[in-house]
């Protein structure tokens, strides 16, 4: 059973299904690996200008897969503990990074347990909806490992807000959908059998503009969050501007307005 599958939806929409249900999504090398190949696929489709991501079955991603032998590198079996293990760490985190920097935005469509490195997946999409099914925690802590990792250190705060993040880090408690749509990680709580439809409906949304267009507005947005001031964020969004002014979209888009239909995007 493929552990990841890729799926075409509506115009400019694909849906990124984790596939493994009878572990709630659970993340081993098979996953990580077929994950970063979709994460490949639908960033090199350019006719993908949105994507959702979700779980099979009850589960959106139960982190971690503990199972012995799950989590063994083919060809590091030699090598010292520390850079094994550090090996091993590295390719586990690098799909929360792909996802985030990606030049498409994601929608997290979250059907069930989103905990630990599910978290980080969610967290990693620029947009979470979740149904009261859901349940969220940063979980690493109660294994006995750092609380943080996989990106939740660094997402998780620019999310819902430092103090928030400190106390789920620390305490490491399971939290329910209510409470992360109350908390601002979620922009939608949706019933589960519509949860689906309207990520995908969100995406849509998102796919009638232009490719170019969101890519420099999702990584100019995500990039001013660390600018030291709001002159150094102007300054990038005057470049990102010029940039996607200079396409031909915008005429194309006033002529469009004018004649009554859809615009035809240009730039990519």
């Amino acid at each position: 059973m493929t552990p990841v599958i890729v799926k075409r939806e509506g115009d400019g929409v694909a849906v990124v299904r984790l596939n493994r249900p009878e572990s709630f999504n659970s993340i081993n090398m098979d996953m990580i690996d077929h994950l970063n190949a979709a994460i490949a696929e639908v960033d090199a489709d350019r006719s993908v200008r949105a994507v959702v991501l979700t779980g099979e079955g009850a589960g959106f991603c139960s982190g971690l897969d503990l199972d012995d032998g799950h989590f063994a590198i083919p060809g590091t079996e030699d090598m010292a503990e520390v850079p094994r293990q550090m090996l091993l760490q590295v390719a586990i985190a690098s799909f929360v990074e792909k996802i985030h920097s990606s030049p498409k935005p994601y929608i997290a469509a979250m059907n069930g347990a989103a905990v630990g490195g599910g978290l980080a997946l969610a967290l990693g999409c620029d947009i979470r909806i979740a149904s009261p099914k859901a349940k969220f925690g940063v979980v690493f802590i109660k294994v006995g490992a750092n609380n943080a990792d996989l990106g939740i250190s660094y997402l998780l705060p620019r999310i819902i807000g430092a103090g928030r993040s400190a106390e789920l880090m620390l305490s490491g408690r399971i939290f329910d959908a209510a409470e992360a749509d109350r908390i601002g990680m979620l922009s939608a709580l949706v019933e589960p059998d519509e949860l689906l439809s309207r990520a995908i409906s969100f995406a849509e949304g998102i796919a009638t503009s232009g490719a170019f267009q969101l890519w420099m507005t999702k990584e100019t947005m995500w990039q001013n969050l660390d600018a030291p001031s709001l002159r150094h964020a102007i300054l990038t969004e005057n470049r990102t501007q010029i940039m996607a002014s200079m396409t031909g979209d915008v005429e194309e888009a006033f002529q469009a307005f004018r004649e009554g239909r859809v615009p035809v995007w240009k730039a990519m």
